[in-house]
This record gives structure tokens, sequence and C-alpha cells, in this order.
């Protein structure tokens, strides 16, 4: 019954605008329109024949580290018995003093260039970015940071890969091994040295320098995401090729790679979005963890992408990540636990996966977390406590379409600024809250398909609902009257439940409303006259109930696309509700 009218509204995927807060990074969040990312895709491969090329992403790599430089102190001694006399160490000054001074002077000149080398090292592995000490301090695997004198191509690689860069070393025709020899390639084209990183490029003069290690490590998570979806050939790829991924190109003008986010960027040339929705991926293609190495990303996208076997736990040292998009792929296992260190998430979409195990409780620092979407899985157990700790952020929370258990807590009235709550199709159990009542900005509320019980809350009314879903469950008592004053309601659910009494007269201010689903429960009475007020209505179902009389002329005129009641004639029954010719479209 959830038609696509009623759903389609709220059922999309935008990206809403975020409130300006403090973060570590200077970029801002993604903004509303996620229709700005979409461009097609190409392909680039040096060991392939059909020689596409491709190219990664800026980096933040190479973290400096403070090397402390050990001098020795070597001192020179005399046995007693070698010790010269008075006489004989003046006379021996006497005669090797030229020689003496030389040497001195050999002295003062080495310590001078040490101290300049010293010098010049320390204001390299210190300079540009203040942040860098620590940026680059954890790279989420547990290896050491590589120090400015270790700036080379494999120890930027081996450092941020997550197997240390077994696969890119051993194994030369995997998607590491030919990437690794890519990016070889694409430094000799850029005319960049793979043994020294530890310097900035300011080739292009609208971005800030930017450390080459951290072009590196980009351009080569990039190049390893390329061979592993097409082979960096684009075989089979008709539509989304990865145009334009090249030695010749900067990683900010690659397709579907963005420099830019939320409107802002340009100023530093790091990577901030990589969009990759509905991509032609090959179905089950899994994820490679070298996705890490995007971890000046803001925004990671693969919706409808089809990637499969388990999400990589490598999250960790993407720290300014905001959105986290996998939204239907096939992807399995559990919610990586590294998902939970994300403390700048604004986003992040598991819907339509194969995802199990309980819901993810990793979220009680997520002060930013305004969208939460784990719908249409086969999770299990209950609603995690930590999401109810998002009280001051959560503005969409979907959790349907799984296997949930348990109650509905009492803690979903701190989310103040919940606007959508959908946890349709579980096991539910329990009554209704009335804490949802103070939720002042919900519209729309989807819990249908459970096994909730009790009466319908009168406090919902004081939400301001466009959509209820309260359909299939064990509801029972009455209609509450205060639903007639929710103006703004457009669709009402109420079938399949265990509801008596009378339908309340106050329904018919619900001018607004297309749709209202009152059949199977156990209502009796006659239908109001003032349903015919409904200038909105489209479709009233209001059969299987005990409902007698006749359908007012007045909700006849309102000529609904379905009307539905109790008006067949049944034998021992007879007509229940007397219906006019041409006024009902379905008779029970």
């Amino acid at each position: 019954q959830r038609s696509a009218a009623s759903v389609s509204g709220s059922g999309g995927k935008s990206v809403g605008p975020v409130a300006a807060r403090p973060v570590a990074s200077s970029a801002s969040p993604m903004s509303d329109a996620r229709t700005s990312v979409t461009a097609p895709l190409a392909s680039s491969s040096p060991n392939s024949s059909s020689n596409t090329d491709i190219t990664p992403d800026n980096i933040e790599n190479g973290r400096p580290g403070d090397r402390g430089i050990e001098e020795g102190n070597g001192t020179r001694t005399f046995d007693n018995e070698d010790k010269p006399t008075y006489h004989d160490e003046r006379t021996f000054v006497e005669r090797n003093r030229k020689a003496l001074l030389l040497g001195l002077g050999l002295v003062v000149i080495v310590a001078a260039i040490v101290g300049i080398a010293v010098a010049a090292s320390s204001k390299k592995a210190s300079a540009a970015d203040p942040a860098d000490a620590d940026r680059y301090r954890d790279n989420g695997f547990g290896t050491p940071a590589p120090t400015p004198s270790f700036f080379t191509l494999d120890s930027v690689l081996s450092n941020w890969s997550p197997d240390g860069g077994v696969s890119m070393k051993t194994l030369p025709f995997s998607p590491q091994g030919m990437a690794y020899a890519w990016i070889k390639a694409d430094l000799e084209a850029l005319g960049y040295d793979p043994d020294d990183l530890s310097g900035y490029d300011e080739s292009v003069a609208t971005f800030k320098p930017r450390r080459m290690a951290d072009r590196v490590k980009t351009r080569y998570a990039l190049s390893v995401l390329n061979y592993t979806f097409w082979g960096g050939s684009g075989t089979g790829v008709a539509t989304y090729a990865f145009d334009a991924w090249s030695h010749d190109n900067d990683e900010c003008e690659f397709a579907r790679v963005f420099c830019v986010y939320n409107g802002e960027g340009l100023v530093d040339g790091l990577v901030r979005v990589l969009d990759l929705d509905e991509a032609e991926i090959p179905e089950g293609t899994v994820l490679p963890g070298e996705v890490v190495m995007l971890n000046s990303l803001h925004a990671l996208i693969f919706t409808s992408t089809r990637l499969g076997g388990k999400i990589p736990d490598v999250f960790v040292p993407m720290k300014e990540l905001r959105v986290l998009d996998l939204d239907d792929c096939v992807f399995t296992g559990t919610v990586p636990s590294s998902i939970g260190a994300l403390f700048n998430l604004e986003e992040l979409r598991l819907n339509d996966n194969i995802l199990e195990g309980p819901l993810p409780d990793l979220f009680w620092n997520h002060d930013y977390l305004r969208v939460l979407e784990l719908q249409k899985n086969l999770f299990t157990g209950a609603i995690s406590k930590s999401i109810f700790s998002l009280g001051a952020s959560l503005e969409d929370l979907r959790i349907g379409d799984n296997e949930l258990t348990g109650t509905i807590p009492t803690q979903i009235g701190n989310l103040r600024n919940l606007e959508r709550f959908w946890a349709y199709t579980n096991q539910l159990t329990g009554k209704i809250p009335t804490q949802i009542g103070q939720l002042s900005l919900l519209h729309d509320l989807a819990i249908d398909d459970n096994r909730l019980s009790g009466a319908i809350p009168k406090q919902l009314a004081s939400c301001p609902l466009i959509e209820l879903w309260l359909n299939t469950n064990r509801l029972s008592s009455s209609i509450p009257t205060a639903l007639g004053g929710v103006f703004e309601l457009e669709n009402l659910y109420l079938d399949e439940n265990l509801l008596t009494g009378v339908i309340p007269y106050q329904l018919g201010n619900l001018y607004n409303c297309s749709d209202l689903f009152l059949n199977n429960n156990k209502l009796n009475g006659n239908i109001p006259d003032t349903l015919g007020d409904m200038e909105s209505l489209e479709r009233l179902r209001v059969h299987a109930n005990s409902i007698s009389g006749s359908v007012p002329s007045s909700l006849c005129s309102l000529g609904l696309d379905q009307l539905t009641a109790d008006c067949a004639d049944l034998p021992q029954l007879g007509v229940l509700v007397s219906c006019p010719a041409g006024c009902c479209t379905e008779c029970y």
C-alpha cells in the first residue's frame, strides 16, 4: 500500500544543507543538490592494450614527524703510561701549532655545514601546513608515520596501504600491482622523483602548495579503484568510462572527482568528493581497502553500483568524511566498527544491502549526524541505544524493512530535530510511545507492518505530520479525534488493525488528505457526511468493518479514484452499506 505518490516526496535522497560548525577542515558541508556531481567516468591503464589512462586524487600522506638528530660526543683519552710530561706537551704543541689550527678550522667548517643541513631539514619538516603533525600522526593501521627523510614512493604507499604494500610489490597483475606500475610512470610523466616526495607541488597557481606525497597517494588509490572495477581498459563500460584519468590531467579534473564541496574548494587542491553514483561496476565487485588512502574526502558515494562483499573496515583515517553513501549495493556482513570513528559524519546511507547482525551501536559521539539510513537489510535485535544520543542533530532515521525486535524506546522523544522516522516492516512490539508527540518537526512517521499494540496516542496530533503509516499492526481502541486537527496530513493509513468505535467526523477537516485507509478493522456506525468535505481525497477504503448505512452523496460527488465499502449483497447478511450507482468502485 506504500504508493509511489505517497513516498516520492520523502523517499528521494538529497544532500541537505548543513549548519556551520567548527571543523578541522577548511571545506564546508555538501550542498542540497547531488545533481552537481554527475559527470561520466573513464578508464586508463598503463599496461592495458587500450592505453586507457587513470589518475587518482590528492593525498594527505607523508606526515612529518619531528626526529631528533643525535650527535656523538666522543672524547679522546690517554693511558697513564702514555701521558706526556708538561715539558713534552709544550714542545709537542709548539711543534704542531699549524696542524692544530688547520684541524680546528676544519672542525668549525664541518660543524657549520651540519648545522645548516639540520636547520633546513627541520624547516622542511614543519613547513606549510601546521596541521600536518596531527593529521599524519596515525594512518589507522598502527604503522609508524614516515618522516621527511623517508618520503619515497614505496614508503608513502606502503605506510598507507591496508596490507602494507605487499600486494603492489608481489602481485604485479593485481589492481594494486598495476596501479603501482601506473603511478611510477605517472611520476615520470610529471617529472617528479619517486625517491623524494617530501616537497610540495606548486605547479597549479589556483591551489595552495600540495604535498607530493598526498598527490601520489590519492592518484594511486584512484588507480587501484579503476583497475578493480574495470581492469583499467573500460571494457563493457559504455556509459561510465573514467574520462580524463590520465597522466596529463590534475586529479581535480578527473571525471566524477571533485575538489569542491558545497560550492567551496579549489584552495588546497585536495580531492573532496568521489561520486560514482550508478557507475556500471560489475555486480559483486569488492570495494578495495585502498579507498582509505583518499582520506581528504568529504563525500564518498557508491550509490547503485552493486558493489558487494564486506565493507572494508578501514575508515579510521578518513576523519574529514561527511557523507558515506553505499546505498543500493549488495554488501554483506556487519557494519564495520571503524565507521564509528567518523565523528564529522553527517549522512550515512547503507540502505538496500544484505547487511546483518545488530544495528550498529556506534553513534555516541556523532554530533553532526543528520541522516542515518539503514533500511532494507537483515539487521536483527533491538534499536541501538546510541541512536537516541543524536538528539541535537538527527533529522532522518530509516531502519525499516529489517528484522528488528523489541519496543520503540521512549528515548525517541530526545530526537527533537527528527523529521522522518521509518521503522516499518519489522517485528517491533509494545505500545507506540507518547513521547513521539514531543517531536515538533516530525512530518513523516512510518511504523506500519509490525506487532505494535495498544491505543493510538492522541499526542501524535502534536506533530506536523504529512505522512502517518500505522497500518498492519495490532492497535486497538478508537481513532483519536485529535487526528482531525493535523491539517497538513496528506496520507493516513490505519487499516488492518483492531480499531473499534465510529469514524470520527473530525477527519473531515483533513482537507489535504488524498489517501484515507480505514479498512479491515472493527469500526461501526455510519460513514460521516463530513468526509465529503475532504476536497483532496482520492482514495477511501472502509470495507471489512461493521459499518452500516449509506455512503453520503457528498462523498460520491468527489468522484474518487477508489471507494471501497461492504456494499455487496451477501447471502444471509444482505447489504451492509448502501452505495449509490457509480459511487463505490469496489464492493465487499
